[in-house]
């Protein structure tokens, strides 16, 4: 569960970026955008608060920066109004008096909206909230994976603010609410094809690969997350290097990706994509791609790497994509002395597997390898290197599948949600942790949209 002074925060900061939003609505309607402005309230949409012992400075003065932002904003927009015969329209900050540029402070003011936006909303719009900013984020997430590739990739940003708006009106009906809500699927699901295209351009197609789950002995760099280009860019820095590189949790389908074998010192995958147990066992340097959740506040931070706008204190940081302080740590640091005894498993990828439930009678798929039940009657796709053929599936047949998922990822939560509510498909969760899970998110997907979560 995230820490509540951590909640306050993220709560403070999205207070300004919503605000943002509204104005910036109101102005794009003269066809007036600042796109930096916009720009920049898409990362700030993505760093991660996961940890709770940040570095208080960098906050502070990315909050100052997004007020000093609000407040332009809403000078445009009044200049705007005054030149004009529109009618003038304005939303309550509801924090009534300037935040004085200290933590503690900024959190009490945090806990009072998230007070405040309880008390004032139903408990429908409250979860249907949660599942619009989770929407937000997730999108906005994945365009920015892709601006790592093409830095023009601006179509949908002022769409995200335009759908984050709602956010400011708690009496909206839920009807309005939840067809905004699919209108925006149709969003977050393309920016989800268009970063899959862009990644097979760049990484060649996926196919089944042997992943080898043992370190080699040698100095070692394990690369958590599920930036792709940040993997990228550590491959190449280090090629020459007498340095073994290994994937951790969602980077674990890289190893998919034509061009990623190619990398000799890509030696495999490494832990049980539970950071605070992996990071204290890994012998090597770690880094952490920016704008991924990782909780590493409790645990040894002296050779962790990481980007991120917000820091948690002790970890190092990687600026400019020079990644040679990196590198020069792990010929530094602790290796491993011997070869351990190599486990290698098969990793599929097989597009036979879609062509034969478009194809055929069948209508179940389950989604993961740890699912015993009905292994006979539904069609097995590996999780998560195989996800992204349900998209492929959803092109070629418009029957109507169930699918059961087996991990409730964030990212695999709002993908089934893309299924369930652009193609009708009957899902199902066998085990998704509320202590993981927003609680609320989680009530929002079960009463509203009729998705399956098992005890």
């Amino acid at each position: 569960m995230a820490d509540p002074r951590v909640n306050a925060l993220n709560e403070l900061l999205t207070n300004e970026i919503k605000q943002i939003a509204f104005y910036t609505v109101k102005i794009g309607e003269y066809k007036i955008t600042n796109k930096e402005l916009v720009s920049k309230c898409i990362e700030a949409l993505c760093i991660d608060f996961s940890n709770t012992n940040f570095n208080e400075k960098n906050f502070i003065d990315m909050y100052q920066m997004f007020v000093n932002q609000r407040i332009e904003a809403r000078r445009v927009y009044n200049d705007i109004f005054q030149n004009s015969n529109i009618p003038y329209e304005t939303i309550t900050n509801p924090i009534d008096e300037e935040v004085k540029n200290s933590i503690t402070g900024m959190i009490k003011k945090g806990q009072r909206l998230l007070k405040n936006n309880h008390l004032f909303v139903s408990k429908q719009t409250e979860q249907l909230f949660e599942l619009v900013n989770v929407l937000v984020k997730d999108t906005a997430h994945n365009i920015i994976k892709i601006k790592d590739f093409d830095g023009s990739y601006t179509k949908y940003d002022y769409e995200i603010l335009r759908f984050l708006n709602i956010t400011n009106f708690p009496s909206t009906r839920a009807e309005k609410l939840k067809r905004r809500i699919k209108e925006f699927v149709e969003i977050s699901y393309q920016v989800r094809l268009d970063l899959q295209k862009i990644l097979e351009n760049n990484y060649g197609p996926k196919t089944s690969a042997k992943v080898n789950l043992s370190p080699f002995a040698g100095k070692s760099i394990l690369v958590s997350g599920d930036n792709f280009k940040e993997l990228e860019m550590i491959l190449e820095t280090s090629k020459n290097e007498d340095i073994n590189v290994y994937t951790h949790d969602m980077l674990f389908m890289a190893h998919n990706y034509t061009k990623f074998r190619e990398y000799k010192n890509l030696k495999g995958h490494f832990g049980t994509n539970n950071p605070r147990f992996d990071f204290t066992r890994f012998k090597g340097v770690i880094y952490v791609t920016k704008n991924y959740e990782q909780r590493i506040d409790s645990i040894v931070k002296a050779s962790i790497f990481a980007s991120n706008r917000i820091m948690p204190k002790g970890v190092s940081k990687i600026k400019d994509n020079n990644f040679e302080p990196l590198i020069n740590a792990a010929k530094i640091h602790e290796g491993y002395d011997k070869n351990i005894k190599r486990n290698i498993i098969d990793v599929p990828y097989d597009k036979e597997k879609i062509t034969k439930l478009a194809e055929g009678n069948e209508t179940s798929v389950i989604a993961g390898s740890d699912i015993k039940e009905n292994e006979d009657s539904a069609v097995r796709l590996f999780s998560p290197s195989e996800l992204s053929l349900l998209f492929d599936l959803c092109q070629k047949s418009d029957k109507k599948f169930s699918v059961t998922f087996s991990s409730c990822y964030m990212q695999v939560l709002i993908f089934a949600f893309i299924l369930r509510e652009k193609f009708d498909y009957e899902i199902q969760f066998a085990k998704c942790p509320e202590y993981y899970i927003n609680p609320n998110l989680i009530s929002c997907l079960k009463n509203e949209y009729n998705i399956k979560f098992s005890d």
